[in-house]
């Protein structure tokens, strides 16, 4: 029984006997408390939700088990914690963005991924800086500290840095048919096995960033749809993420992509992001959700579950350490 409901129980029973002589009768009994929604929040074994700052979160990275970082664009600021997620305070540095990565040494690297904003942004030994590439860059990646890449919006689609980005040069894709894009985003397993998407289509390569050719994919044909997350799990094994909440599979290297069958309603366009720890766990967000999955995306089941949030990134540095932002602030952090 609610603890308001049974002290005024009390109350009025102590009332009661104090004036059962009395012609006066006894008041009528207070209404009941208003229901609990217990069903506004869902977060399975390992999971916690914890509030970072008034304002919408827009990408998390991993620079190991302990630091994380969280980019913030509305305040143009990155929030950092040094102790897996409990704790959070801003770096001085100025962070306008919406994709985040990081290199092992704790290098920090952004990019703003809208129309006109060519920059690069770097947070280095407590110094940030910039490049500015001329064109687009939505999305980067990095291999290790020194190599990485970044998707752009018109050709030729990628650019690539060799020294951690202190430079950038346009890379020769030979990407046929590319034309001028919304969003672009990649995943690069090694040098050689990537994906690269732009819009709705899907380039792979599994001979290097100068070799790509188009995946095969009925992606979703609405003119606002896009691909919002593409990963290579391993030499045959990929996904694709679309923005209106659907997943598609490759087992043939990226070559081909199939629909995977996910619980959720698809329709209103946001963002999907996932990742595959290996070939059988993996998760994905969608809207106010999070799913996991144990058997390569046969069945899904629900890990997180807020009627009052709407997710937008999540990144897992291993299978026991995990975080996904969301629009109203908060993250919410896995530890297993």
């Amino acid at each position: 029984m609610n603890k308001l409901l049974c002290l005024a129980s009390a109350l009025l029973l102590l009332l009661s006997c104090s004036k059962q002589d009395s012609p006066t009768p006894n008041p009528p009994p207070p209404p009941p408390p208003p229901p609990v929604n217990n069903d506004s929040l869902v977060m399975k074994t390992g999971w916690s939700k914890i509030h970072i700052i008034d304002a919408a979160l827009s990408d998390v990275t991993w620079i190991d088990a302990n630091h994380l970082s969280i980019l913030v664009p509305n305040y143009r600021e990155i929030f950092n914690s040094n102790d897996g997620g409990n704790s959070w305070s801003p770096l001085t540095a100025w962070a306008y963005g919406v994709n985040i990565t990081s290199t092992p040494n704790g290098s920090l690297y952004w990019a703003l991924g809208f129309p006109n904003h060519t920059w690069l942004n770097r947070y280095q030994n407590n110094i940030a800086d910039s490049v500015n590439l001329n064109i687009t860059a939505p999305d980067l990646v990095f291999l290790n500290d020194s190599v990485g890449y970044a998707s752009l919006t018109s050709s030729p689609g990628l650019a690539k840095t060799h020294n951690g980005g202190t430079t950038w040069e346009l890379a020769a894709t030979g990407i046929p048919n590319f034309g001028p894009g919304g969003y672009s985003t990649l995943f690069f397993l090694d040098s050689n096995r990537a994906l690269i998407s732009f819009d709705r289509k899907i380039y792979y390569t599994n001979q290097g960033i100068s070799s790509w050719n188009q995946s095969t994919i009925s992606a979703p044909s609405g003119s606002n749809i896009y691909c919002s997350k593409v990963q290579v799990v391993s030499s045959d094994l990929s996904y694709a993420g679309f923005s209106d909440g659907s997943l598609f599979r490759s087992i043939d290297s990226g070559k081909s992509f199939t629909p995977v069958q996910l619980p959720l309603t698809t329709g209103p366009v946001y963002w999907v992001d996932f990742q595959f720890l290996d070939a059988n766990n993996g998760f994905l967000c969608y809207q106010n959700t999070i799913l996991h999955t144990a058997d390569g995306g046969n069945t899904w089941d629900t890990a997180v579950f807020d009627k009052n949030s709407r997710f937008i990134e999540l990144e897992f540095f291993d299978a026991h350490h995990g975080a996904a932002v969301a629009e109203s602030g908060y993250a919410y952090l896995y530890k297993n």
